[in-house]
């Protein structure tokens, strides 16, 4: 065949790869005919183009790391925030809206709790899709090294609010 590495047989799959294996190429080595660095497909009748480049990546949401005391306080104010009359009217009317069923709760109550909390968590950089969720795990991580277990029982807390079984 043309394209054949410098060492070992080339199999149909080899082939496919191109010239250099990974292990060659990271050694800079050159194969049979002279070519480096190049990675190819096979193509029927025997030509090798380059191949395409990889697809870019979606734009994955970036969010701050908050230290011990400001998922401390975040958490209070997430807290503070389900005590509101308001807040505590619409999550209910959220649990009311979706009967005994517990998917359908989380359903209804999850976009909820999001807007109530969405404004508490971009004091701390949190915005976009995912941001509430994001934040609220990062005061759980913290929650769990809390030795005093406060942060747990609010953490507790505002989870069942999130899953629409809390109550204010």
């Amino acid at each position: 065949p043309r394209h054949t590495r410098t060492r070992g047989a080339v199999g149909p799959k080899k082939a496919a790869r191109g010239c250099l294996g990974t292990r060659e190429r990271s050694r800079g080595r050159l194969c049979a005919h002279g070519e480096s660095g190049k990675r190819a497909m096979a193509q029927p009748g025997g030509d090798n183009v380059e191949a395409p480049a990889a697809a870019a990546a979606p734009d994955i949401p970036t969010f701050p790391q908050l230290t011990f005391d400001q998922a401390k306080q975040a958490l209070n104010e997430a807290v503070e925030r389900f005590r509101v009359p308001e807040n505590t009217a619409r999550m209910q009317a959220a649990i009311n809206s979706a009967g005994d069923d517990p998917a359908a709760r989380m359903v209804a109550v999850l976009p909820v709790v999001q807007e109530i909390q969405g404004e508490v968590m971009e004091r701390y950089g949190f915005q976009g899709p995912g941001a509430v969720m994001a934040a609220v795990m990062q005061i759980n991580m913290h929650a769990m090294a809390d030795s005093s277990g406060d942060m747990q029982q609010l953490v507790q807390l505002l989870m069942s609010h999130m899953n629409g079984s809390g109550s204010a």
